[in-house]
C-alpha cells in the first residue's frame, strides 16, 4: 500500500535515478520485500514495474500536451534514456511514441 502510494499520488517514478533501495527507503521497508511484493503482485521485475508507470505518464503528457516533444516527455515521465524510453514505450503500448502521438493527431 506504501508503495501504491508513493507511486500513485508522490509519482516518485518521475525520478530518473529511482532504484530499489530509494523506493525501499521511501517506503521504510527493505530491497528485498519491495522486490519480492512487486513479483508477487505484478508479475514484473522491479524495472518493468516503474516503467509501466512512466509509460502510463507518458502516455498522459501525450496526450494532453501537444507541444511537447517526445524528448520533453521522456523526461517529464521519468526517462533519462532514449533507448530505454524508447523499448518500453514500444514494450507496454506496442507502438513508438511517434506513432502513439501521430495516431493521437488523426
Amino acid at each position: 500500500n506504501k508503495l501504491l502510494f508513493s507511486l500513485e499520488k508522490e509519482k516518485i517514478y518521475k525520478d530518473p535515478d529511482l532504484s530499489i533501495s530509494k523506493v525501499a527507503d521511501i517506503i521504510k521497508s527493505n530491497e528485498k520485500y519491495v522486490s519480492s511484493a512487486i513479483s508477487t503482485y505484478t508479475n514484473m521485475n522491479y524495472n518493468n514495474f516503474i516503467n509501466s508507470y512512466r509509460i502510463q505518464e507518458a502516455k498522459l503528457l501525450i496526450y494532453e500536451n501537444n507541444r511537447m516533444n517526445i524528448n520533453e516527455v521522456m523526461y517529464a515521465s521519468g526517462f533519462n534514456s532514449r533507448t530505454t524510453f524508447y523499448d518500453a514505450f514500444k514494450k507496454h503500448t506496442g507502438m513508438s511514441p511517434k506513432q502513439f502521438k501521430d495516431m493521437k493527431t488523426l
